[in-house]
């Protein structure tokens, strides 16, 4: 079965290979999931991820490191995809840890966004 919004495999391990090809997140026409564990979400320009997010806020639920609204989600002036630390708690992707209210640009397939350290999970752009 298939992701509607990323076309990627249901049921996929998210730490499976980063798969991202160096290319900054995609076009216009990319979309963007946010995957924990085997589930997957679609996501859109404008999203939170959180424990009061406007997408996969259930997976964050009972996890007290993850911020209500940790981090956003939009698109940068090329259209590619830019996730944008709202926290005063600490946010990595792909092992670099990002400043708050600074926008960072997601690679084209998986990028991993620790948003502390009891919860890593997964954004794949395609």
């Amino acid at each position: 079965m298939l992701c509607s919004g990323c076309g990627g495999k249901l049921g996929e391990r998210a730490d499976a290979g980063n798969g991202a090809s160096g290319a900054s997140g995609g076009g216009e026409a990319s979309k963007l999931c946010l995957v924990v564990g085997n589930k997957r979400w679609e996501c859109k320009s404008g999203d939170r991820l959180g424990r009061e997010g406007s997408v996969g806020s259930e997976a964050f639920a009972g996890i007290d490191t993850v911020s209500r609204s940790h981090l956003s989600l939009s698109r940068g002036e090329g259209g590619g995809w830019m996730v944008t630390p709202l926290s005063a708690n600490k946010t990595w992707l792909s092992g670099k840890e990002l400043q708050r209210g600074v926008a960072a640009p997601l690679l084209a397939g998986k990028n991993e966004v620790r948003l502390s350290t009891r919860c890593v999970v997964v954004l794949e752009v395609g």
